[in-house]
């Protein structure tokens, strides 16, 4: 969940990553940014999940940090996710609905459409569709129009 939440990864991508192969820091204009370095894109990992990542790197580095799981199972994730008790109101976890949290996010805090379809990994306009109905406009101010007015 920390993946899909702190950095936006698919689930099949979040199977894969570990800490020996993927986790590292990236200069960000003079800032190290926590990143994970995955085959098609390098991607930011949100400041408020980098604490419990840590926690997870204090395990074997170099085994995928989702654990154990049997990667010929039709749906490894659902399987991990199932073993998880919730509440019987509660919603079943869907690590897409993490993963669209994650790109509402990173929206939120003013990246380029450029910027955050690579980020995201993702070319389609169909993803800007899903999200921006929960992404904050700055309608109450003037900000917005300033700012596509380029002044």
């Amino acid at each position: 969940m920390v993946l899909c939440l702190g950095a936006g990864l698919r689930a099949g991508e979040a199977l894969t990553v570990s800490i020996a192969g993927h986790l590292g820091y990236t200069d960000a204009d003079g800032m190290q940014v926590c990143t994970i370095q995955l085959p098609d894109r390098v991607v930011p990992i949100d400041t408020r999940y980098v604490p419990l990542l840590h926690e997870l790197a204090e395990f074997d580095q170099s085994e995928p940090l989702v654990g154990p799981f049997n990667p010929r199972a039709k749906h490894p994730v659902g399987n991990l996710i199932d073993g998880i008790a919730l509440p019987a109101k509660q919603r079943t976890l869907r690590l897409s609905r993490f993963r669209i949290t994650w790109m509402v996010n990173v929206l939120s805090r003013d990246v380029r459409v450029s910027e955050f379809q690579a980020l995201a990994g993702v070319v389609s306009a169909k993803t800007l569709e899903t999200v921006a109905p929960f992404v904050p406009g700055r309608f109450t101010n003037g900000l917005w129009l300033r700012k596509a007015a380029g002044a």
